[in-house]
């Protein structure tokens, strides 16, 4: 192995990949109620901040391709989550909206995540770095 692979800032980046992983888990988890993943849940949390996408700007704001936004998309649609609208300025590409039901199913979602990352919050030290404490150590170095 380099020693590239053996400093602290490795160690960092491959703590840093198993906490994204244990906290998708613990958000699919929390969100398979209303049969959504993580993922969704990132999409739906994007248009509460961005309203009237499209899908093209939705995948070039989270730096992942149109089709992997497009297939969490249509999902919500069919879910009445979410819903197309028309698009004046591009004929093909139509904007993304969130929908009433959405608003509803959504603010139960987030008092169901109020508890699990509330007690997740203080395992982090409160070094500057933000580093979990052992508990949390231990969960990403698995």
């Amino acid at each position: 192995m380099s020693d590239i692979h053996q400093g602290n800032l490795y160690q960092l980046i491959w703590a840093t990949r198993r906490l994204f992983q244990c906290l998708s888990t613990l958000g699919d988890a929390l969100h398979q109620v209303h049969g959504n993943t993580t993922r969704m849940c990132v999409v739906l949390e994007f248009l509460d901040r961005e309203e009237l996408k499209t899908v093209p700007q939705m995948a070039s704001k989270r730096n992942v391709s149109c089709q992997n936004i497009q297939l969490m998309v249509n999902e919500l649609i069919e879910k009445e989550l979410l819903e197309a609208v028309e698009n004046p300025a591009h004929k093909h590409s139509q904007h993304i909206q969130r929908t009433a039901k959405r608003r509803s199913c959504f603010a139960e979602v987030k008092q169901r995540e109020a508890g699990p990352l509330a007690e997740i919050a203080t395992e982090f030290s409160d070094d500057g770095w933000g580093l979990p404490s052992r508990r949390y150590a231990i969960c990403v170095s698995t």
